[in-house]
């Protein structure tokens, strides 16, 4: 069993409680306990819908300054998770340093990868860390389709046959890391998100954790347009091989509400957002951020202290904010789940991790 997913779980249910005190009588209890870090934008490939490859020489933060963040917050909150992703995270020189540190610190700790650095050396390296876990950005099975999206010719084979390795290896060691999926739902996959998951399954991997594209550019608004009758037929065959026990992580709400997503429709919500208690957004520049949808820094890596800025009265007011914030997106109304949703995704980890 993986003692990183009893931990990270153990956290959740306590913030949890934190999060429904705080919406009933306004007592904070919360700690930072998701921790979304963009450690760089530099990239090596070209995907149509991002702009951190057309950056110029990006501001990266040193691993020194990194390590002294993390320490500072396991001392705040013993039981956070950290997920680190750029950019691609395997081309800053000291991002296996920041893992080194997570690991001999038992932070749970894992990071999102397009796959195209996942040779051997890196891979024998990775599984020596016990990481939370290794998420793939893999869009299709379809070559012409994911290349298309990702902007490199024939990346679709070396990103498979690195993946392949990299099960394999987990298998032979008996390493308990989990290995996701993670495809974008857009356009042009809609019709091959079947086949992902298929693929996952035939793999061993731990499971397929789709998610939305967001018009964040021009492209992306373009990759946001499908024929909506189709994505109902998607959506209805995800949901039956989910229920047939295909490794799908999203919870079959989080599936159905593709359709008010891609519908740009703003459900009536009585329930608040509750980001802004639980998740920190760290950009590559070090800058934190309360939410990624919304104008929320509350500080810097570099220079300010995690333990002043979460309860900081700048904090309090945007929290307030926060809350009460009924806009659609992938961090709360797409991603909302259940009590049931979570037995059941720290189930699939635990067994399958």
């Amino acid at each position: 069993m993986n003692l990183n997913i009893i931990k990270v779980s153990y956290g959740n249910v306590i913030n949890k409680i934190a999060e429904k005190v705080y919406l009933h009588t306004n007592l904070d209890f919360t700690r930072p306990t998701q921790i979304y870090a963009l450690i760089n934008t530099r990239c090596n490939s070209k995907c149509r819908m991002c702009d951190s490859w057309r950056e110029v020489n990006p501001e990266e933060v040193p691993a020194k300054d990194w390590i002294r963040f993390l320490m500072y917050l396991k001392k705040y909150n013993a039981n956070y998770n950290i997920n680190f992703s750029g950019g691609e995270p395997l081309l800053k020189q000291d991002f296996l340093e920041i893992l080194e540190y997570c690991h001999n610190e038992n932070i749970p700790a894992g990071f999102t990868t397009n796959g195209l650095l996942l040779n051997k050396r890196i891979v024998d390296k990775l599984l020596r860390l016990n990481l939370f876990n290794i998420n793939i950005s893999l869009d299709s099975m379809n070559e012409e389709v994911h290349d298309g999206i990702r902007g490199v010719k024939g990346m679709l084979n070396v990103v498979k046959n690195n993946v392949s390795y990299l099960a394999e290896e987990r298998i032979r060691i008996k390493n308990r890391t989990p290995i996701i999926i993670k495809p974008m739902v857009c356009n042009e996959n809609l019709n091959d998100l079947e086949n992902i998951v298929v693929y996952a399954k035939d793999k061993k991997f731990t499971g397929v954790n789709f998610q939305p594209i967001n018009k964040w550019s021009k492209e992306s608004e373009e990759m946001f347009k499908m024929d909506l009758d189709q994505l109902d037929i998607v959506i209805e065959k995800l949901v039956n091989m989910k229920k047939s026990g295909y490794p799908i992580m999203n919870s079959e709400t989080q599936i159905l509400d593709w359709k008010l997503h891609f519908r740009q429709i703003i459900p009536e919500r009585n329930n608040n957002c509750v980001v802004a208690l639980r998740n920190l957004t760290i950009k590559s520049n070090g800058d934190i951020v309360l939410c990624g949808f919304r104008k929320s820094k509350i500080g810097n890596i570099k220079n300010d202290d995690i333990k002043n800025i979460w309860s900081s009265e700048q904090t309090k007011k945007l929290r307030i904010a926060l809350v009460n914030c009924k806009k659609l997106c992938t961090a709360t109304c797409v991603v909302s789940r259940s009590w049931k949703d979570y037995i059941d995704l720290f189930r699939k980890l635990t067994i399958n991790g």
